[in-house]
């Protein structure tokens, strides 16, 4: 990024950096949405085996 900010008039890197920081919250509500999407089908899955086991067990004990 220094490399960068070299070729960039000043102009241009302050605009940079603030795209970048009204950006970043956009970002990390995105990977957050990501992790709670997967997360929910986790628990999904999850609550499926435990039923799935405690309808063994009921079976079993008949």
């Amino acid at each position: 990024m220094f490399f960068v900010a070299i070729l960039l008039t000043h102009n241009e890197t302050i605009l940079m950096k603030t795209t970048t920081r009204r950006l970043l919250p956009f970002l990390f509500c995105a990977i957050a949405l990501e992790f709670l999407a997967t997360s929910c089908n986790t628990i999904r899955g999850a609550g499926r085996d435990v039923e799935a086991t405690g309808n063994n067990i009921q079976e079993a004990t008949r």
